[in-house]
C-alpha cells in the first residue's frame, strides 16, 4: 500500500461514503429558517454537515445525528444537541469561528470543554456508530456492506472491547475466492506443530507477552503497514471526556476507510478498524456520482432557467417532465452498455480504464442502480455551447457510426418521439399525460415539444463534454471513444442532424406540423 494515497477525510466525506453518496441532510430552507430564528449564521463545519448529512443515523437504534429542534440559545451558549451525557453547546462568542470548541453541560449545570472542535466530536460520534453498526446481526442494517477484518492477533485494552485487526498490504483480488488474508491464515496453520500440545493458558500467556504497541517480529511486520500507523497517529483527534483518541483516513488505492484508536496518553497504537466496500461496487458508485454531477445536475439547472419562457399553461407539466424524463433518458443511455458486448462504459482511475457496465459484482443492472440513487445535489450552473443555429453536416468515422446512430436514436430521439406522439394525439390513453395536454393549442404543443428537445440536446452535449474531459469514458470495440474522435463537441451538431429521425425535422422549421 502506498501511504501517499491516504488522506484525511472530513465527517461529511465519511457520511457520503457510508450512505452510498446519498446522505440525508436538511433542506437549505430549513437551515436558513433556523439561522433566522437564532439571529446568526451557524459555524461553517456544522452548517455543511447539517445540509449534507444531519438527518442520518448510520445504524439501527440511533437517533439522527442532529435535530434542529435541539438548537436553542441558553445563557452564553448555543445548544446544538441534547445527549445522554448532557447538553452539547458552542459559546455564542465563538459562533463566528468555522470550527469552534464544543462544551458540555453536566447535570449540575456546569459547563466544561467536551471536544477540541465540532469536527473532532463528529469523528468520535461517527466511529462509535460505525463500530456499533458493524457488530449488528440485523440483515436490514444499512451497514451490512461493511465488516470488521479478521486477524491472527488480538489486542486487549482496558478502554475498549477486544478488536480484531488486519491490514491488507497488497490489493485484494476480487476475481479469486481466496485473498491475501486466506493465504496468510493457511500459512499460519501450516506452521503449527500438530504434535505439540497448546492449551488456553499457553495461548493467553502468548498474547499477554506484548505491550500496548505492536509486538511482532520482522517477518510478521510485512503484513502490516507501519507508515499507515504513523499517518493515523500524527492526525489523531481527541474527545476530552473519552479515554481514547481517534483518527479516520481514506485509502484511495484500496477504497477503504481506516479508523484508529489511541490511548489518552498517546502511547502505542491500540486498534484499527478497516471499513471496506467491494472495489467494483465502489467504482460504480463513483461513476454514478460523476454522471449525476456531469449530466443530470447541469441539464436540470439549465432547463429550469428556460421554463420561464414557456407559456404559463405548460410550465407545470414541463417542470414535472424535466425531472422524470431526464432520469429516464440517462437510464436509456446506461442500458446501451448493458445490451452490447462491444460497448463499455466506465471511469479512469490513475490512468486505468475501469469498466462499470455489465459488472458481475452488482445484483442489478447499471440503469436500475441509477434510478435507485437519490440525486439530491443542488444543480450547478451550466451554459451549453452547442446550438442548432449552424447546420453543418459532419460525417462520423465508420467504426463509430453504429454506436452514434444507436446513441442518438435511443437517448436523443426515442422518448422525444413518444412525447410528440402524445402531444399530436397519435397515442390516446386515459393517462395523466394525455389528459393534461388534450386542450393545448398548436403553439403550446410546439413550445412544450421544443422544450423536450432542448433537454435531449443538453443531455447529448453533457455526455460528449464528459467524454472529452474524461469525466467518464466509453470504449467501443476495445478503443477509447477519444481515439475514434478527437473533439466530440465539434462533431456533435453534424452527427445529430445526420442521424436524427426525419419525424422530428419540423422542429427546425419553427411550427407544429399539420
Amino acid at each position: 500500500m502506498d501511504i501517499s494515497t491516504c488522506k484525511e477525510v472530513t465527517p461529511i466525506e465519511i457520511m457520503d461514503y457510508l450512505c452510498n453518496y446519498s446522505a440525508n441532510g436538511y433542506q437549505k430552507d430549513e437551515v436558513i429558517q433556523l439561522e433566522g430564528q437564532l439571529g446568526f449564521v451557524l459555524p461553517i463545519v456544522l452548517r455543511q454537515f447539517l445540509l449534507k448529512a444531519g438527518k442520518e443515523c448510520i445504524c439501527v437504534g440511533e437517533k439522527k445525528i442532529f435535530s434542529l429542534s435541539d438548537f436553542k440559545k441558553q445563557e452564553e451558549y448555543l445548544i446544538i444537541k441534547v445527549a445522554k451525557q448532557g447538553k452539547l453547546g458552542i459559546l455564542l462568542n465563538n459562533i463566528s469561528e468555522g470550527n469552534p470548541t464544543l462544551y458540555i453541560q453536566n447535570k449540575q449545570g456546569e459547563w466544561n470543554m467536551f471536544a477540541e472542535n465540532i469536527e473532532s466530536y463528529l469523528m468520535i460520534e461517527l466511529d462509535r456508530r460505525i463500530r456499533k453498526a458493524g457488530e449488528s446481526d440485523d440483515t436490514e442494517n444499512p451497514m451490512r456492506r461493511y465488516w470488521y477484518t479478521d486477524c491472527p492477533c488480538k489486542e486487549l485494552t482496558t478502554y475498549m472491547q477486544p478488536s480484531e485487526i488486519y491490514i491488507f498490504q497488497e490489493e485484494p483480488n476480487l476475481e479469486e475466492e481466496e485473498g491475501p488474508l486466506e493465504e496468510f491464515l493457511e500459512d499460519l496453520d501450516s506452521d503449527w506443530d500438530e504434535d505439540e500440545d497448546w492449551d488456553e493458558e499457553d495461548l493467553d500467556s502468548e498474547w499477554d507477552k506484548g505491550d500496548t504497541d505492536w509486538d511482532w517480529n520482522e517477518e510478521d511486520k510485512e503484513f502490516l503497514v507501519g507508515d499507515l500507523k504513523n499517518f493515523l497517529f500524527a492526525r489523531k483527534v481527541s474527545l476530552l471526556q473519552a479515554p481514547y483518541s481517534i483518527s479516520i483516513c481514506w485509502d484511495e488505492e484500496t477504497s477503504s476507510l481506516y479508523s484508529a484508536h489511541f490511548p489518552r496518553d498517546g502511547q502505542g497504537f491500540i486498534s484499527l478498524l478497516q471499513i471496506k466496500v467491494d472495489r467494483a461496487v465502489y467504482y460504480i458508485e463513483q461513476f454514478l456520482s460523476v454522471l449525476a454531477e456531469g449530466v443530470h445536475n447541469p441539464v436540470i439547472a439549465h432547463c429550469l432557467t428556460k421554463e420561464a419562457a414557456l407559456p404559463e399553461t405548460v410550465r407545470r407539466l414541463a417542470d414535472e417532465e424535466l425531472h422524470t424524463w431526464l432520469a429516464e433518458t440517462i437510464g436509456d443511455f446506461l442500458e446501451l452498455f448493458e445490451k452490447n458486448n462491444s460497448w463499455k462504459i466506465g471511469i479512469y482511475v490513475s490512468g486505468k480504464f475501469i469498466e462499470c457496465s455489465k459488472s458481475k459484482d452488482i445484483e442489478e443492472p447499471l440503469s436500475i442502480c441509477w434510478f435507485s440513487r437519490h440525486l439530491k445535489a443542488e444543480p450547478s450552473a451550466w451554459e451549453p455551447s452547442f446550438t442548432r443555429a449552424v447546420r453543418k453536416k459532419q460525417e462520423a468515422p465508420k467504426n463509430l457510426e453504429p454506436f452514434l446512430k444507436e446513441l442518438i436514436y435511443r437517448v436523443h430521439d426515442y422518448n422525444l418521439l413518444n412525447r410528440y406522439a402524445f402531444l399530436a394525439k397519435k397515442v390516446v390513453t386515459d393517462g395523466r399525460f394525455s389528459n393534461l395536454t388534450k386542450n393545448y393549442t398548436e403553439e403550446e404543443r410546439y413550445a412544450l415539444l421544443s422544450f423536450y428537445r432542448k433537454i435531449a440536446d443538453n443531455i447529448m452535449e453533457c455526455i460528449f463534454y464528459c467524454l472529452e474531459k474524461k469525466i467518464f469514458a466509453i470504449r467501443i470495440n476495445g478503443k477509447d471513444f477519444l481515439e475514434l474522435c478527437n473533439d466530440p463537441l465539434v462533431h456533435l451538431e453534424g452527427w445529430i442532424y445526420q442521424y436524427e429521425r426525419e419525424s422530428l425535422a419540423f422542429l427546425d422549421k419553427g411550427s407544429w406540423p399539420i
